[in-house]
């Protein structure tokens, strides 16, 4: 096959130059210079087949495949999503150990003098915090209090020094667990009160997730995720912004958006929500989960996903999270608003482009790479 073929060049040819050059430092950037040659002749040859298969897709195809799509089971598709989400973007790691008395008497004189020596943090959290090398220096750490009052040490987090960013949150003196949490734009763990009394600690993360967490006595209970995006990658310009309003009852104002851009002039030409209203969420005692209430024909939990699709399939090199479960679930949930559309002069074309590079992906992905060629006449 074509493509086997000028890979097979390539590394044929990268080869025998690699064999003819001295090493000197010259010699190697003229071997790369002239492998970076070969591999764009190979990445313009699969743009040229991408696009000749492209132009072969009818629009019966792409109905076929709509219609095939909006039948699949929407909960199915709902939990492979979540399954693969919460294994990929997961950033907290379980401890709860209860520390001695002692050691909680030392972090409580640690707040109060603001010091705290690795000998002292290998007391609190049973292993060596030493940043410097010097056990009896005093280590950085900052205090995040959720109390009214922070000597409390009731419902608080930790974060040491020398590990930027990694949380630790106590319920007095149980460590229960830690949190990895790279924030979007400046540093900052939020809270409120539940009407139970224990806090609700939330923030927005660098995968512009907003992700709250409430106290019990034992436990810090993720209780709700919410996107919190607005931009544009590839084929779908999509935002969901929301604020709080009220927290009890829970109350939260959304504004959301899904649109299908018409790539050949970037613009987004296919409308398919652009909505705004107010949501509340109850707090399910059993689920140990907020849920939301009168969310509308715009918000459903299989809907709130597709919010988080631009955000994962950007980091789809990174974190392998399949193109096919992002635009099978997209186009699933927008089935009937897609289908009006297709049918729309208007809309058409950026639909039929959208549906066209699914089309070609999911082929790829069944053919594999070097497959695509049994498909178009050179």
């Amino acid at each position: 096959m074509r493509a086997s073929i000028y890979k097979l060049t390539i590394s044929v040819l990268c080869a025998f130059w690699l064999c003819g050059c001295s090493s000197t430092g010259q010699d190697f950037e003229a071997y790369k210079a002239h492998e970076d040659s070969l591999m764009d002749v190979y990445v313009e040859h699969k743009a040229e087949l991408e696009k000749k298969i492209k132009a072969t897709f009818t629009d019966a195809q792409l109905i076929s495949l709509l219609d095939s799509i909006g039948k699949l089971n929407t909960d199915r598709l709902v939990s492979e999503y979540k399954l693969r989400y919460d294994t990929l973007f997961g950033e907290h790691k379980a401890i709860n150990r209860v520390i001695t008395n002692e050691a909680f008497d030392t972090l409580r004189h640690a707040v109060k003098s603001q010091h705290l020596t690795a000998s002292a943090s290998k007391v609190i959290f049973g292993v060596n915090k030493d940043c410097c090398g010097c056990p009896d220096h005093p280590q950085a750490f900052r205090l995040i209090s959720f109390d009214d009052d922070p000597q409390d040490l009731n419902e608080f987090a930790i974060e040491m020094g020398c590990e930027s960013n990694n949380y630790y949150f106590f319920k007095r003196n149980r460590i229960i667990c830690s949190h990895r949490i790279d924030f979007l734009g400046p540093e900052k763990l939020s809270n409120f009160k539940h009407k139970d009394g224990h806090s609700v600690v939330y923030y927005i993360n660098s995968f512009e997730q907003k992700r709250f967490f409430k106290y019990s006595d034992t436990q810090f209970v993720h209780v709700l995720e919410l996107p919190q995006n607005e931009g544009g990658l590839g084929y779908i310009k999509s935002g969901f912004m929301h604020e709080l309003l009220n927290q009890e009852p829970f109350t939260l104002k959304v504004m959301c958006s899904q649109q299908l851009m018409d790539t050949a002039y970037n613009l987004p030409t296919a409308v398919l929500v652009n909505d705004s209203m107010e949501v509340t969420a109850a707090w399910d005692s059993k689920r140990q989960k907020y849920v939301l209430l009168n969310k509308g024909a715009a918000i459903s939990e299989a809907k709130i996903l597709t919010y988080f699709t631009n955000v994962s399939d950007s980091r789809e090199m990174y974190y392998d999270f399949p193109m096919k479960i992002n635009y099978l679930l997209f186009l699933n949930v927008y089935y009937s608003e897609i289908k009006l559309a297709f049918n729309d002069p208007r809309k058409k074309r950026a639909v039929v482009q959208f549906l066209k590079d699914v089309k070609y992906k999911l082929l790829l992905e069944a053919v594999g790479e070097f497959g695509l060629e049994e498909y178009v006449s050179f």
